[in-house]
Order: C-alpha cells, then structure tokens, then sequence
C-alpha cells in the first residue's frame, strides 16, 4: 500500500458513501423498514467498502506520522553529532596546539655493506668433480665415448 494510494481511496470511499446513500433512499421510497434495509445485501457491501478504505486510510496516516517522527529524529541525531563535533574540536585545539610535538626525521635507508652487514656472504657452490661424473650411468650422457 503505497501512501500515493491515498488520494483513490479517498476517492473510492466517497464513491461508496454516496452510492450507500442513493441506494438507502431508494428502498426507503420503497418502503423497507430499518431492519430490511440494515439486511440487504448491497448496503452491507458498501459499508464494508467503506470500513475498508477508512482502515487503509487510518494506516496510511500512521506511516505518515511515523515516517514525520523518523525524519524529525534523524535530523536531531545529525544535529547531536554535529553539535559534539564542534564541542570536541573547540576544546582539543588549545590542547593539540601545546602537546604537538615535532616529527622525528627518518633516515635514509642505505645499501649494506660488508662491514655493516651481520650476515657473511655465501661462498659459491663447488664446481663438480669428473670423479661423480665418472660414477654417473655413460648411457645417460651422450658426450661420453666409450
């Protein structure tokens, strides 16, 4: 039930009511008693039509008054924070100006060299011997001749 849907239940309501009024007169000129006209059945449709549009209309302006108080509170929540936002820096600026201290220079990263460097370098891999070549299977090379 979308809130734009109050302006055609307004409108479907007042059409009930005045379709309930027509059709009372009618059997009023027809001489019903109360009782046959509280009973007949198209009366009874349009009052329930009317009980219907009056509930829905009834719940749309609930929304609305909820949404109202919603909005309202949203406003005052962003008013609060706002408010505790300037609170807040009007009383750290005097304090940040005095406590702030002056940054501490990095220094520049540099290569390391071999005396600053606690790590020795690695002696290179030892170049193999023609004895594990020797013991290694002739088939598999083809460079050695038999």
């Amino acid at each position: 039930m979308t809130l734009k849907s109050r302006v055609h239940l307004e409108n479907h309501k007042q059409t009930a009511v005045t379709a309930l009024a027509t059709r009372v007169a009618r059997l009023r000129e027809d001489n019903f008693d109360d009782r046959a006209i509280e009973r007949n059945a198209t009366v009874r449709q349009l009052r329930a039509a009317i009980r219907q549009a009056m509930a829905r209309l009834a719940r749309i302006t609930a929304i609305e008054t909820e949404n109202v108080a919603r909005v309202q509170a949203k406003a005052d929540r962003s008013a609060a924070k706002k408010k505790a936002r300037e609170k807040g820096s009007a009383e750290k600026a005097p304090e940040e100006a005095a406590a702030k201290k002056p940054k501490k220079e990095k220094k520049p990263k540099s290569a390391p060299t071999p005396e600053t460097s606690a790590v020795a370098p690695e002696a290179p891999a030892p170049a193999p011997d023609a004895s594990t070549a020797e013991s290694e299977d002739p088939a598999a090379d083809p460079e050695v001749k038999e």
